[in-house]
């Protein structure tokens, strides 16, 4: 049995270092997606918690103290019973279905408005079809 000779081995171990380079490029890629995907879902969490502050109408308030105000919330939750917990719950789910729901009419509003008699009309959150046939002499 003879034994590899040295140039055997060198291109052996560069095939083995080349190998390596691929794998270090495949995971290095695949860690960027993945910090990729988190920082997207941070966005969007972050994006959400926005939109909770505005639907409470607390986008105007000084940071301060609206951080305050978080903070004394958060104390409260910690020391909330669990009925206290699912009132909260419920209006808190209660707002938000009012405001889809909302949402979903004055989409169906605006499109029927738009088709309606082959008038286009811009509607307002004040604005309703009958406010508009009365105009339109309908």
């Amino acid at each position: 049995m003879s034994t590899p000779s040295e140039a055997v081995l060198r291109q052996r171990l560069d095939k083995l270092h080349q190998q390596k380079a691929e794998i270090e490029a495949q995971i290095s890629r695949k860690a960027g997606l993945l910090r990729q995907k988190e920082r997207k879902r941070r966005d969007q969490q972050l994006i959400q918690n926005g939109g909770l502050i505005n639907i409470a109408q607390l986008d105007d308030v000084d940071k301060g103290l609206l951080l305050g105000l978080l903070l004394d919330a958060v104390r409260r939750l910690q020391i909330a019973d669990t009925t206290a917990k699912i009132a909260w719950k419920a209006e808190g789910d209660r707002v938000l279905a009012e405001r889809s729901e909302q949402s979903g009419k004055k989409g169906m509003r605006l499109t029927q408005v738009q088709t309606h008699g082959g008038a286009s009309h811009e509607m307002s959150p004040q604005t309703s079809p009958h406010s508009l046939e009365s105009t339109n002499g309908m």
